[in-house]
């Protein structure tokens, strides 16, 4: 199931397509990130993410 998360808190320099990809990663199989978030550096950026439902 594909899944957006919000991530919030993030500090300015953590707001770019490298940090979110590895974060993305790090918590299960990264889709993409919501680039119009990512240009307005808006405090909440989203994350597509996959999520295995069957475990």
């Amino acid at each position: 199931m594909e899944v957006w998360i919000a991530v919030k808190g993030l500090r300015m320099a953590m707001r770019n397509d490298h940090s979110l990809t590895l974060l993305g990663n790090a918590l299960t199989l990264f889709v993409r990130y919501d680039q119009g978030a990512l240009q307005r550096k808006d405090p909440v950026q989203r994350i597509l993410i996959v999520h295995d439902v069957r475990r």
